[in-house]
């Protein structure tokens, strides 16, 4: 049975929540932390940080990743979404990258239009790291290198809309 380790950022439950949830429907171990000194990471397959922000103690390459609320290098630092949000730029969006070797993994957009309330930009970009991260975590429990064509075969439009495009099989099971 392969194992995921989640560290709880108080500031992201909602994704912590969602992706444990998904999970363990799909009968992996899911154990959650509130602080990175509780995890052996010999025990887990994958550990999942929200928003991260501080250096790992450990060089276990491939094993840690991290959900980051913008497109790095973009608002690196903490309360990005509201950075994002008040600096005025129009695509924002989500980072999923391994904290050890600085490396992105992968990243998707979110667009914010003129009329956008923060608390609808948030809520959309906490949408979308719950979806990516459970996108990337397949992957990886998988054994396979996440590609976003790994998506774009599931839909029959061929576009990687997780429900969203109105016309394929996500969209009538969502």
């Amino acid at each position: 049975m392969k194992k995921l380790g989640i560290l709880i950022n108080p500031n992201y439950t909602d994704i912590s929540a969602a992706i444990t949830t998904y999970f363990i429907s799909k009968g992996v171990e899911v154990c959650s932390f509130g602080n990175l000194a509780e995890i052996n990471p010999d025990t887990f397959d994958i550990i999942l940080l929200t928003d991260y922000q501080k250096e790992i103690p450990y060089k276990l390459e491939g094993k840690f990743f991290n959900i980051h609320p913008s497109l790095l290098p973009a608002f690196s630092e903490e309360n990005a979404i509201l950075k994002a949000y008040n600096s005025g730029v129009k695509i924002s969006g989500i980072t999923i990258i391994d904290p050890i070797k600085n490396n992105i993994i992968a990243q998707y957009p979110v667009f914010i239009s003129n009329l956008a309330h923060f608390d609808e930009f948030k809520d959309e970009m906490i949408e979308t790291a719950t979806e990516l991260a459970i996108s990337v975590v397949e992957a990886l429990l998988s054994g396979q290198i996440f590609d976003f064509k790994l998506k774009k075969a599931e839909c029959g439009n061929g576009q990687a809309c997780n429900g969203k495009c109105g016309g394929c099989k996500h969209h009538e099971t969502n």
